[in-house]
Formats: C-alpha cells, sequence, structure tokens
C-alpha cells in the first residue's frame, strides 16, 4: 500500500484543488463538518462566509501543523485536508484523484474511525494522513478493515446529511473563488 505523491504533484493537482469545482464539493462538506462538530459541543456557531482564502485547514480545531513541518512554508496540499474532517474532505480527494488520474478505478472507502480515496489497487489519496505521517497500511486498516467498513462504488461521492447554510452559488460562492 501506499500514498498517491500529492506533494510531488502540486504543479499539476494544485490547479484542480483551486477549481471552482472542487470549491462546491469541499465548502459544503466543510459547513457540514463545523455544524456536526458544533451539534455535538451544543454550541451555537456562525458559519463562515465564503472569501477568496478560505480553505478546508480554515475550519481546523487543532496546531498540529505548526508541531510538523520545519521551518517555513508548509506543503500547500495541507491547506486542503482538516485534522479529524477525513469524512468530510473525502469527496474532495475523489474528485481530485478522478481528474488528476481519471484510468484508475477511484472510490472512497469507509469506516466510522477513517475515510480514505482507493484506486482499487494499492494506492491511497489521503492528504490527511499522508501529511500526518500515518502508514498507508494504517490508513487501509482504519478504513476498510472494520466491521462497519464500506467501500463506494466507483466515482460515488458520499453525501452527509446535516442542516448547513443554503448556498446561493453564483454570488456567494463562485465568484469568489480565487484560481
Amino acid at each position: 500500500m501506499n500514498y498517491f505523491p500529492i506533494q510531488q504533484n502540486w504543479r499539476r493537482l494544485g490547479p484542480i484543488y483551486r477549481s471552482e469545482e472542487a470549491t462546491t464539493i469541499w465548502y459544503p462538506e466543510m459547513l457540514a463538518y463545523q455544524a456536526t462538530r458544533m451539534e455535538l459541543l451544543n454550541v451555537t456557531y456562525a458559519f463562515p462566509e465564503f472569501s477568496p482564502s478560505l480553505r478546508p485547514s480554515s475550519f481546523e480545531s487543532c496546531d498540529w501543523r505548526w508541531n510538523r513541518c520545519k521551518p517555513g512554508r508548509h506543503p500547500a496540499f495541507w491547506d486542503y485536508f482538516c485534522n479529524a474532517a477525513c469524512h468530510w474532505t473525502a469527496n474532495l480527494g475523489l474528485f481530485v484523484a478522478m481528474a488528476a488520474n481519471p484510468e484508475r478505478p477511484w472510490r472512497i472507502v469507509q469506516s466510522n474511525l477513517h475515510t480514505t480515496v482507493w484506486d482499487g489497487d494499492s494506492t491511497l489519496w489521503d492528504a490527511q494522513f499522508l501529511a500526518l505521517n500515518v502508514t498507508p497500511e494504517d490508513a487501509w486498516e482504519l478504513a476498510a478493515e472494520q466491521s462497519d467498513s464500506e467501500i463506494a462504488e466507483v466515482g460515488e461521492y458520499r453525501l452527509h446529511d446535516c442542516d448547513v447554510p443554503e448556498l446561493d452559488t453564483d454570488s456567494q460562492l463562485l465568484s469568489c473563488v480565487s484560481t
């Protein structure tokens, strides 16, 4: 088992992650993630309004990044996941994986412990665990080898049932996307 080398391929992948299509996937998912967290904590929360600088990492609730990297800038792909939000960033991973390597049969693999994207062979697309230095074998075990594990159909997105604000995609979201 191995991870797709996202950082080494960033010149090709960055535009896909920053695309309008990717943003329309991750932004509602991260709102759902935030709503779920706030519901669990019984906290009232104002959802962030979309801006060009917003990324999935903007929804982060811990400082893991600042302990993990050498001095200087962290890898750009770290902006496109959020620690403990693998279930909500998997659709983004699936979208980018399918756009970057459409010849592979990418699909989401999930359990209550972890969600990842798999090519049906030996490669995982998992920005979160790649950055956290979790081995691909451990990622696979947590996602695919649990009693509640599920493997989606090729290209099938997973939707979350959660109350999030309605998005006016023409004015609120897509017009703000930076490319």
